[in-house]
């Protein structure tokens, strides 16, 4: 379900620095071989750098697997990494950079990396390293994983906020702060209370933990103010024990407008959204969201518009910013609320504006990810007075090459060119700071730091968290954005003891919605008034429905028969697609969002021929299973007057053949449910009932179309 877009760079580093073999390879052909893979479990952004060379006896190829964003940050390095020629181990060197969702390599290192998620990487380098830590407490992991890594980055967790959001709360003299956030959620007045009544109530946003490290901080952060400890202090037991540190995190959980399953998804979002002005006059629309965790290297990546950093759940669409100067900081400026042409970092809380681009030495020539577009709505990250918690990027060198001479030493090599000087510049330019929390000389800088001592809700946050009012961190510059205070989540415990008790309340759903147009549903409903056919109120029934769905449920529509396929287990097809597999709040051009699509589409639907029953079921029921969604309860559920099969009793599959299909096919490890509707006199209920047995699914039935409301609301009630 994940997309990623390549970016490329033209730019190589000058000879200085470089290795002695560098020399010998002048008539090395370097090819840039870029390809695009999509695994069973997330986006790949695979930049292969393929050498060709009659100095070499042998090439080693070092196989790294790194986050989105990480791999986004390097992108320009491994390309100047290349061209250089590196020779270590007595081979030439060259690097796979694969950007895959954390939380994918993460399921798949617990799982003991099984032969289905392809080959085994040679070093991870995820976002933080809580998700190593959570990896190592499972028993299968720690044979892959090595006990340690080396620390090459580091990013804050701030809340991100679309500029004229922070625009608006600087104005009226407020800044947010992790303790607010629980109250704020939701809050129908606070900008009427604010100057802004027009952007509605306060609107929360946030990935998912299982996809987010900066989310499950501040689920973490949250929960242990409820409970009375510091976030260090809320051990997996205390936390399971502590109802005040659970409600805590299931309120969040509740009042939030927005949970998507990735923080590019979340991005893509804000991406694909009308754009939103803080003058009143201009304009009435409403934020996408007013604040989201997220890493700061995350908010850098989404001002500067880096499509390798976008994957969807999301992959970025499109927008890009503008590449500036020779050790610039692509970005969008606070005061004009969109990108700038030297480009910034906004901060507030601990506040930082920087305006212009630093200047760096002409020897170190920049390996700069590439930047295009501005977004229309940049964001501004927020580094709440009550605590900014560090999390530290690692390199980790799987045991098993580490045990191959020449991949250790292709892996140490590598590793010495992202600490040293060009790794710090590229790190640093890519929204990273270093391992100590300092940025670096290439990172945004303004004219003054300061801290804001109160959050909304007036409770001084100095006196909460005295070190959270200490200036710029040394190493940061004269005028650096605020420095990270505290280390982030305690333990890969904690994260995984987040992980779990947020999936327990916030179930999701995967809904295939089928439903039969067949000639039969156009017979009006007795009584209606206005008259009304059977499938008229199907299609009323849905727009309320959908909005029983959590934003980021994910639902698709069929319906059938196809129009203009003949009938029959051998057509080429028993459905249409009205409408892909997409969050419901996915935003669409057309419509406002996939959920408003849906209801749309549902109208506009009228009956047409004779639909066989089963076919079209076993067809959205292998859909399902073929593209199994984990962590989402995945259903089909089919809306029938039940006529289909009796019009088409020799041209439709037949219900024994569809529950042997099924029989074979239904994985009890990923079960696809399968729950059918039917509605109108005279059903045969024996084989829906069947079929429902045969998935752990439900057979639902009213005789009166009237009533079909009502039994949609209740099949996802129970869907969710």
């Amino acid at each position: 379900m994940s997309r990623v877009r390549p970016t490329r760079h033209s730019s190589a580093w000058p000879g200085p620095g470089r290795p002695a073999a560098a020399g010998r390879l002048s008539r090395v052909a370097s090819v840039l071989a870029l390809s695009l893979g999509l695994g069973s479990g997330g986006a790949l952004l695979t930049v292969n750098l393929v050498r060709a060379s009659t100095d070499c006896a042998t090439t080693t190829v070092l196989r790294v697997t790194a986050a989105p964003n990480v791999a986004s940050a390097l992108d320009g390095l491994v390309a100047d990494y290349d061209r250089a020629g590196h020779v270590a181990g007595g081979s030439c060197v060259r690097i796979a950079l694969t950007g895959q969702d954390t939380s994918t390599t993460f399921d798949r290192v617990v799982a003991g990396w099984p032969s289905s998620a392809g080959q085994l990487p040679d070093v991870w380098i995820p976002d933080s390293t809580a998700w190593p830590a959570a990896a190592r407490t499972v028993a299968a992991a720690e044979r892959i994983l090595p006990p340690a890594g080396t620390i090459i980055a580091s990013s804050p967790v701030v809340i991100a906020s679309p500029t004229p959001v922070a625009r608006a709360l600087a104005a009226a003299g407020t800044s947010l702060t992790w303790a607010d956030l629980p109250h704020l959620a939701g809050k129908a007045t606070f900008w009427r209370e604010h100057g802004h009544p027009e952007w509605g109530p306060f609107t929360l946003a946030y990935p998912v933990p299982a996809a987010s490290v900066a989310t499950a901080q501040a689920l973490t952060v949250t929960a242990a103010a409820a409970a009375g400890v510091t976030p260090a202090a809320l051990t997996p037991a205390r936390l399971a024990a502590d109802p005040a540190a659970s409600a805590a995190i299931a309120a969040l959980e509740k009042a939030s407008a927005r949970v998507e399953p990735s923080t590019e998804a979340l991005l893509e979002g804000l991406r694909s959204a009308p754009p939103v002005s803080s003058d009143a006059v201009t304009t009435t629309t409403s934020p996408y969201f007013d604040a989201a965790p997220m890493l700061e290297a995350d908010v850098v990546a989404y001002n500067q518009g880096r499509e390798g950093h976008g994957t969807t759940a999301g992959p970025a669409a499109g927008a890009r910013v503008p590449s500036a100067s020779a050790g610039g900081w692509p970005g969008g400026s606070a005061a004009a609320g969109g990108a700038s042409s030297g480009g910034s970092l906004t901060t507030t809380g601990r506040t930082t504006t920087s305006t212009s681009a630093t200047t760096t030495s002409a020897t170190a020539t920049s390996a700069t990810p590439t930047s295009t577009t501005a977004p229309a709505t940049t964001l501004t990250a927020v580094y709440p007075a009550d605590g900014v918690y560090l999390h530290s990027v690692p390199y980790l060198l799987l045991p098993l090459a580490a045990g191959e001479p020449k991949k250790a030493a292709a892996a140490a090599n590598v590793l010495s060119e992202l600490t040293g000087a060009h790794g710090r510049a590229a790190f640093a330019q890519g929204g990273f700071r270093a391992p100590d929390g300092s940025a670096g000389a290439r990172f945004p800088t303004g004219a003054a730091s300061t801290t804001s001592t109160t959050g909304t809700s007036g409770t001084s946050a100095s006196a909460r968290t005295p070190a959270a009012a200490t200036a710029s961190p040394a190493g940061a510059g004269p005028a650096g954005a605020p420095g990270p205070t505290r280390p982030g989540l305690a333990d890969g415990a904690q994260l995984e003891a987040v992980r779990r008790l947020f999936d327990s309340l916030h179930p999701r759903a995967a809904v295939l919605l089928d439903i039969d147009t067949a000639e039969s549903t156009a017979q009006l409903v007795p009584g209606s008034s206005p008259p009304s056919s059977r499938l008229a109120f199907v299609a009323r029934a849905l727009a309320p429905a959908l909005s029983l769905l959590a934003d980021d449920d994910e639902i698709a529509v069929w319906t059938f028969p196809a129009p203009g396929v003949a009938d029959g287990p051998n057509a080429p097809s028993e459905h249409r697609e009205l409408a892909p597999m997409q969050p419901v709040q996915t935003p669409d051009t057309s419509y406002g969002t996939h959920r408003q699509e849906l209801a749309a589409l549902a109208a506009g639907l009228s009956p047409s021929g004779a639909a066989p029953l089963y076919q079209p079921m076993l067809d959205a029921f292998r859909q399902l299973n073929a593209n199994f969604q984990v962590g989402y309860t995945n259903v089909v559920l089919v809306v029938t007057d039940g006529r289909a099969a009796k019009a088409t009793p020799t041209a439709d599959l037949g219900v024994a053949k569809l529950l042997a299909a099924l029989h074979d096919e239904f994985n009890p490890e990923q079960p696809v449910r399968i729950v059918t509707i039917a509605y109108g006199p005279g059903v045969d209920m024996t084989p829906l009932d069947q079929i429902a047995a045969a998935t752990g699914g439900r057979a639902l039935y009213t005789p009166d179309p009237a009533d079909i409301p009502a039994v949609l609301d209740d099949a996802i009630a129970a869907v969710r």
